[in-house]
């Protein structure tokens, strides 16, 4: 579908943000503009005239436009539908705003070579997209703000090997609160230039007494706690009083995946199920379930609309209704599933799908 931008090749690509030197090219008042989406190759804009349509510099009337919409609109199933909205949290956009425009809720969306700004009922054009796309002749398995996890080692940004932690190439690296973790089999954490090192001989996790698998995930709760998802279950482990306490046991052969949700609370996919863990209770409860195996998820827009990857497809749930979307349906070995600016981007073994 039009909506996946997909990108295939021997190499990864990287990407990050560089902003600073974007061009404003143009700033449209003269209707309310509510966001815009990418359909059938044009750009479409909702506005309070009516669907817009992106042509020669300038906002026409849509040829098509025999639907009224409330504000936000989306493409599902090759239509153009009411939507929700996404606002940028996280971005440095605002940075380069006109001053009337800074401090103030946004979203984006990226067309040819422009980034259209939707802010305050206005758009703001902006020449060229927002990333550096640089080549890296490795297999990425993960990536942190300054880190990137191979299969031959782990480097920095301006991809130097970091020879201090040959031990850990391949693991999955997440940033916490000053430092970073790697889980490689064992877990590794570097915080307050302090080491922990939770592992036997055979590069199991192993905390206290407790073997408990091979740790693949790990997701910070506090300066104290993290919870650590392994090949046998996941846990909440404190790093200074070296325990442990199980939240859930493996369901078959998966490794579950831990995220925070936006109400605080701890998110975790078990096989064919998702469970909403309560750091108070100490609790795992069946938030969402179906017939599938459950690679990755994200829980968005106030935790009303559920993003899944399964095996070969990336399915969109609004839990108000239970309705259900097929956003991409021929996914290749899919790994990763997360949400940079105005992108869902699934991480495969040998691609990157992204859906604006």
């Amino acid at each position: 579908m039009n909506q996946k931008r997909l990108f295939t090749s021997l190499f990864f690509y990287l990407f990050s943000l560089s902003i600073f030197s974007q061009e404003l090219i143009g700033i449209h008042v003269d209707h309310e503009y509510y966001n815009g989406v990418v359909f059938n190759d044009k750009l479409i804009v909702n506005s309070n005239f009516g669907l817009l349509e992106y042509s020669n510099e300038k906002f026409i009337p849509y040829s098509k436009n025999d639907s009224k919409f409330k504000r936000f609109i989306k493409v599902r199933e090759g239509k153009i539908i009411d939507g929700d909205i996404f606002y940028n949290k996280k971005s440095g956009y605002e940075k380069v705003f006109p001053n009337e425009f800074s401090n103030l809720k946004y979203t984006i969306t990226y067309f040819e070579d422009k980034a259209f700004i939707f802010v305050k009922k206005a758009v703001l054009i902006y020449k060229n997209p927002v990333y550096v796309k640089k080549t890296f002749d490795k297999k990425v398995s993960s990536i942190s703000k300054k880190l990137y996890s191979t299969t031959s080692g782990i480097y920095n940004r301006n991809l130097e090997l970091q020879e201090n932690l040959l031990k850990y190439k391949g693991g999955k690296i997440k940033d916490i609160s000053n430092g970073i973790a790697i889980c490689y089999g064992g877990l590794f954490i570097d915080k307050n230039e302090k080491i922990f090192e939770f592992s036997d001989s055979d590069n199991n996790f192993k905390i206290g007494e407790k073997t408990l698998g091979k740790a693949r995930d790990i997701t910070e709760v506090n300066s104290n706690e993290f919870i650590v998802s392994t090949t046998l279950g996941v846990y909440l482990i404190d790093i200074y009083k070296n325990t442990s306490f199980t939240i859930l046991e493996n369901e078959e052969d998966f490794v579950p995946k831990v995220k925070k949700s936006e109400n605080g609370t701890y998110l975790i996919s078990n096989y064919n199920t998702l469970y909403e863990f309560n750091l108070s209770t100490l609790k795992a409860l069946p938030l969402y379930t179906n017939e599938l195996y459950i690679i990755d998820f994200l829980l968005l827009k106030d935790n009303s609309l559920l993003y899944l990857v399964y095996t070969d497809k990336l399915e969109e749930i609004e839990l108000i209704n239970n309705k259900k979307h097929v956003l991409i349906e021929d996914l290749k070995a899919p790994l990763n599933l997360v949400n940079i600016l105005s992108f869902l981007v699934i991480i495969s073994e040998d691609s990157i799908s992204f859906l604006i």
